[in-house]
């Protein structure tokens, strides 16, 4: 029975192995490495206490483990939940590389929720951190849908001018002209968006 003690934590290292460090290398951050010497001393410890304390101890342990549990199911349970926790993770931590995804998928999804003003603040921070034309892009959405089709025009332009072959920015600013009444740059803006594989 030790004997299949001690081998039970190498097949499981073997199979986190084999999936998260060769299939998955993008998510070794979920992978712990304390795992199998976790495994190695249960038996040390555990040797110690009577059977049915063997039993008892790590039941008391798991009801410890619930409301952590608990708080990451929360956090997991929706995309906007997701990345203001991810948000909180890099708060105040300017020069964190890749920091502005996190800005730029939080906006996003505030803006699916049709939060705008806190979508486009957060665009703002990712623009401030590095200046993505996609960004830019989703910033001037969320202008274009606030009214501000003045600013959303100005987010357009920047999009473009760091991607001019983005057929999105050339839709938006499009409908963004039509919108204050350029309708023959909304036109022009349409051509140039179909020529770019995005006909409406």
């Amino acid at each position: 029975m030790l004997g299949f003690a001690l081998l039970f934590p190498w097949i499981l290292f073997l199979t986190e192995w084999s999936t998260v460090r060769i299939q998955e290398p993008f998510v070794l951050y979920r992978s712990y490495l304390w795992m199998p010497g976790l495994f190695f001393a249960l038996p040390l410890v555990f040797g110690w206490l009577t059977f049915k304390r063997a039993y008892i101890v790590p039941g008391l342990v798991s009801l410890l483990l619930v409301p952590l549990a608990l708080n990451r199911l929360d956090t997991f349970s929706s995309n906007i939940k997701l990345w203001d926790d991810a948000e909180k993770l890099v708060r105040g931590r300017a020069g964190v590389f890749g920091i502005e995804r996190v800005y730029y998928n939080r906006g996003t999804e505030l803006g699916k929720l049709k939060r705008y003003d806190e979508a486009v603040a957060d665009f703002s921070k990712a623009i401030a951190i590095h200046p993505f034309d996609f960004v830019y892009g989703n910033r001037a959405t969320a202008y274009y849908f606030m009214g501000n089709y003045r600013q959303a025009l100005r987010d357009y332009d920047s999009a473009i001018a760091l991607d001019p072959d983005n057929a999105n920015s050339y839709y938006g600013r499009a409908l963004t002209y039509r919108a204050l009444g350029g309708f023959a740059a909304a036109q022009e803006d349409l051509r140039k968006s179909c020529a770019l594989g995005l006909c409406p």
